[in-house]
């Protein structure tokens, strides 16, 4: 099966949606069910766009105008690159 790729205004729209959710009290398995993501999506969304506004995703930006954090992909330690 091929993975959804959500773009940035998507996921905080679905961040918002959480956020309202477990103020009312749900609980995150719930509501993740019911927006049809898992929970580690939802602590990666939150580590990611956390701060963000919609408006400024095109542009990288947070509110208080710094760059938005990038996440670098991990390395392994260990292998072929690692010896070089």
């Amino acid at each position: 099966m091929k993975r959804k790729r959500h773009t940035p205004e998507r996921s905080i729209h679905k961040l918002r949606q959480a956020d309202t959710e477990l103020a009312a009290g749900q609980p995150i398995a719930a509501i993740c069910q019911k927006l049809q993501m898992s929970e580690q999506t939802l602590h990666r969304w939150r580590d990611q766009y956390g701060g963000i506004r919609p408006s400024c995703t095109a542009w990288g930006t947070h509110d208080s105008g710094a760059v938005a954090p990038r996440h670098s992909p991990r390395r392994a330690a260990s292998g072929f690159h690692a010896r070089r």
